[in-house]
């Protein structure tokens, strides 16, 4: 019985070991949202100015096991003006993101579903005209990221849908949806 076992485990590490590994690089298409970016500067209906967009995003990423893996992505997350009548406020906003990928073993070969938990260096810049002044605020902020996602494979090919999160000073947050492919190239 415990040879059984021990060979068991064996096959198992093998083929965990040697599935799906290799170096991948992608793209994709995001909807972002950023709320509260104009609470900083305390005029009163501009407090609730967010940033709502549809941008992109680029990946790239390594699988080292079927079931560990490491990316990092630079996105988009886009930008916002509004005008009140008397004021005016812009805001622009920008992710470098890095991740270690879980995935779950699946008894299905085409398909993943997996976690990310990482790192997030966010940039959004604010600028805010009223009728006597001009402020900038260039906010810079890194912070604990999160999502999870699935994925469909076509060979080197991936389709990936993935939710992701993480904290901004001075906002409610990034929230990002992100529509994206992958192309794969397989370590020998």
């Amino acid at each position: 019985m415990r040879r059984l076992i021990l060979g068991g485990i064996l096959l198992a590490g093998c083929a965990l070991a040697n599935a799906d590994t290799g170096i991948y690089v992608g793209a994709g298409v995001t909807q972002s949202r950023i709320n509260n970016v104009g609470g900083e500067f305390g005029v009163g209906n501009l407090d609730d100015f967010r940033i709502h967009d549809n941008n992109w995003k680029i990946m790239a990423g390594a699988r080292l096991l079927s079931i560990l893996g490491a990316e990092v992505d630079y996105m988009d997350l886009g930008s916002e003006s509004r005008f009140d009548g008397t004021n005016r406020v812009h805001g622009d906003a920008k992710a470098w993101t890095g991740y270690i990928l879980g995935y779950l073993p699946l008894p299905i070969p085409i398909l993943d579903v997996y976690g990310k938990i990482g790192y997030a260096r966010t940039t959004i810049d604010t600028r805010l005209e009223t009728p006597s002044d001009f402020i900038r605020i260039h906010d810079r902020s890194n912070n604990f990221a999160y999502g999870a996602g699935v994925q469909a494979k076509f060979g080197s090919v991936a389709a990936r849908l993935e939710y992701e999160r993480f904290d901004v000073r001075h906002t409610d947050g990034v929230k990002l949806l992100t529509l994206g492919a992958t192309y794969m190239f397989n370590l020998p």
